[in-house]
């Protein structure tokens, strides 16, 4: 997926189809490589954001059973969200920030201002302002032709936030874990997301051909 951006901070997505790149798959861990996986995930500041949470207790349950869907990427790590992906198609996405408040709070992103605007007209399209940011997440036309405009519409609302936390220097990039109307998503470095596929602890998949 591509993005115009300029020195005024705005992107303009030029198509939009399922973002395949950022697609994971969860898997059991085995269990000779649960320790050494754990300790490489929390040097590369994987439980930095736990909060109050007890950490040795979130691993331990990692440990026991190795699934990482339930017991690595689990609500106390604050790295997981669900959003409504129907939300976006349905012009709302300014609700959908607050789905992924408790992921962006912990990493000090917080946003003064978040609007959403309508041109109207024949070219009708919906444009979302966050602070300096600006997308248009969808046309008119772009959602009649879309095989899955609730899709389409989610995954530039993914997109757009990736893109913010780029340009404000952030490591961090929120992955697909699950997609459809109400899809998950996991906050991750690219040296987690490595850390994780060398530990079999996800593939790499693409929803066209499965894991490569």
């Amino acid at each position: 997926m591509e993005a115009m951006m300029n020195t005024t901070n705005e992107c303009i997505f030029l198509g939009s189809p399922m973002n395949t790149t950022l697609q994971i798959a969860c898997l059991v861990v085995p269990p000779h490589h649960r320790s050494d996986c754990l300790k490489e995930l929390q040097s590369e500041g994987f439980y930095d954001i736990v909060g109050d949470s007890d950490i040795e207790t979130i691993k331990n349950r990692f440990r026991l059973t190795g699934d990482v869907e339930n017991n690595l990427f689990s609500d106390d790590i604050n790295r997981v969200a669900f959003i409504d992906f129907e939300t976006a198609a349905e012009a709302g996405v300014v609700s959908l920030f607050d789905e992924i408040n408790n992921v962006t709070v912990y990493r000090n992103i917080q946003f003064s201002s978040i609007l959403e605007e309508w041109s109207g007209g024949e070219d009708d399209n919906y444009t979302v302002k966050v602070d300096d940011f600006q997308a248009i997440l969808w046309s008119r036309d772009e959602l009649v032709q879309a095989e899955n405009s609730r899709l389409f519409a989610g995954d530039r609302f993914i997109t757009f936030v990736n893109w913010m936390l780029t340009s404000v220097g952030s490591a961090e990039r929120f992955y697909y874990q699950y997609t459809g109307n109400d899809t998950l998503i996991v906050l991750l470095t690219d040296r987690m997301y490595r850390t994780l596929h060398t530990f079999n602890a996800i593939h790499i998949f693409n929803a066209g051909s499965g894991p490569v």
